[in-house]
């Protein structure tokens, strides 16, 4: 360590292996049980107690350690066999747990717990979502590459937020800070970790994300506002006697869980994959009947995919977002049903010449950006929109979306007028098309109409393709 107190490469704990095999894999510790595969992580043993009471739950295996057994129940929860367990306090205890609970045959977790506000604005109870945590722990830098922060899994979040949407819980999303030290959370690194983003701190999240992602299973977190920080001097608050909170979390946790489809099971020691997740029966047949789209378009950052039904809970969980409903008339409330119809009728586009719409994601990690669609060609003109998530936006990913499209126009098509419209105050689209090499052209009044059906007017922009079949903006 330099005299300053900054981490030289000399640190033991940036020195990673991915190695897959360690010297303990967990399959040595614990063997394969017939356990439900979906995991409510409930960091509240009163609760625990309660649930397990009142569902009539049993024991079907336990974690041990030093400081005794930890039982892992399963309980009836709606018709689908759910287990329940104590995931541990601190990142390394949690994250060995969690290791086990995998080996033994579990796999889709949320994990429900408190924590601490590093912001006033979050009140006792309030509910939040973690979509990424900054690692200031250990046990995170011996599964993943060295890094400031890890992200949630993106379905599991995804799943969490439609829980909370189905229910009207009021919720926010945002980072949180992941430390080892609960009696050094010093004013400078609260302002530090306030300044980057994060809305609270605990002690697990970044740890439990990094085993999840190294093991491939999805594991997403909600917690509940408990103690507070953000003020002069540390507020507890009562939060660990917030009864109606702690309850209302382990139930919104199970419900979520259960809309994850488990990355794969395990049995007789054979490790099979499951089919692609499915979205929610009601919306299965008008899916069934329509062909499955074939074109892919990637630059290896980011790629365009037709949408999948089982992208509809990612949709719902981005269009909560104020952005997107200031800019596009999507229903408001936005509801599971609205994401649903969203893809089925984004599928059904590629059984006619008049759209070609696209799901965009991650090149390598296939989480949903956005979306992005043409409609037409009309004749010799072609028109495109496209929205991005919060988390995508402000790093290129609506100019690649948009290049690629328009290359795939180009080169497969005799479009010559290719065009977009964006609201008069949003820059920030208008700022993308002319990336991509497109001309402000001028406002069109009333060319639109938002949600309550007001003409609106709107900024053209034009790319025009030159006799040579190239594109320009002359």
């Amino acid at each position: 360590m330099s005299e300053a107190g900054e981490v030289t490469e000399s640190s033991p704990i940036l020195e990673f292996d991915p190695t897959p095999e360690a010297m303990i894999e967990p399959a040595a510790v614990v063997k394969p049980r017939d356990v439900p595969a979906h995991v409510v992580l409930c960091y509240f043993q009163d609760i625990i107690e309660r649930v397990v009471r009142e569902h009539g739950g049993r024991q079907v295996a336990r974690l041990r350690s030093e400081i005794g057994d930890n039982p892992i129940y399963e309980i009836d929860y709606g018709g689908r066999r759910l287990a329940l367990v104590h995931p541990g306090v601190g990142a390394p205890l949690a994250a060995g747990f969690l290791e086990e609970l995998i080996a033994l045959g579990c796999r889709a977790f949320v994990a429900a717990g408190g924590a601490g506000v590093l912001v006033p604005e979050l009140g006792l109870g309030h509910v939040i979502v973690p979509t990424a945590a900054i690692r200031d722990e250990g046990t995170s830098y011996h599964y993943l590459p060295p890094g400031r922060e890890v992200a949630a899994d993106p379905a599991a979040v995804a799943a969490i937020i439609a829980t909370l949407v189905h229910h009207n819980v009021p919720y926010v999303t945002g980072k949180t800070w992941t430390t080892d030290a609960l009696y050094r959370e010093t004013r400078t690194k609260l302002a530090r970790r306030v300044a980057e983003g994060c809305l609270t701190v605990e002690m697990e999240a970044a740890a439990c994300f990094a085993v999840a992602a190294f093991r491939g299973v999805p594991f997403g977190q909600l917690v509940y506002a408990g103690d507070d920080l953000s003020g002069e001097q540390w507020d507890e608050r009562g939060w660990v006697r917030h009864a109606s909170g702690r309850e209302m979390l382990f139930r919104l946790a199970a419900e979520s869980v259960l809309r994850l489809a488990p990355a794969y099971t395990v049995l007789d020691g054979v490790r099979w994959q499951l089919p692609p997740r499915q979205a929610p029966s009601s919306s299965a047949s008008s899916n069934a009947a329509v062909p499955e789209p074939e074109v892919t378009l990637t630059d290896g950052t980011v790629t365009l995919r037709p949408w999948r039904p089982e992208d509809a809970p990612s949709v719902l969980a981005a269009c909560q977002d104020p952005l997107i409903a200031r800019f596009i008339p999507i229903p408001q409330p936005y509801t599971e049903t609205d994401a649903e119809s969203f893809v089925a009728s984004r599928r059904r586009g590629w059984e006619t010449e008049d759209e070609r719409s696209f799901a965009i994601v991650d090149a390598v990690t296939g989480e949903l950006l956005g979306s992005i669609a043409r409609h037409g060609p009309f004749g010799h003109r072609a028109t495109y929109g496209y929205w991005l998530v919060p988390h995508a936006r402000g790093r290129g990913n609506a100019t690649r979306a948009l290049r690629l499209i328009t290359d795939w126009t180009v080169a497969t098509t005799d479009v010559v007028r290719l065009d977009l419209y964006t609201d008069l105050e949003n820059d920030a689209s208008g700022r993308v098309a002319q990336r991509v090499g497109f001309e402000r052209e001028g406002i069109r009044r009333a060319w639109d109409v938002d949600r309550e059906g007001r003409p609106i007017d709107v900024v053209f922009y034009v790319l025009v393709r030159d006799g040579t079949g190239n594109s320009s903006t002359g």
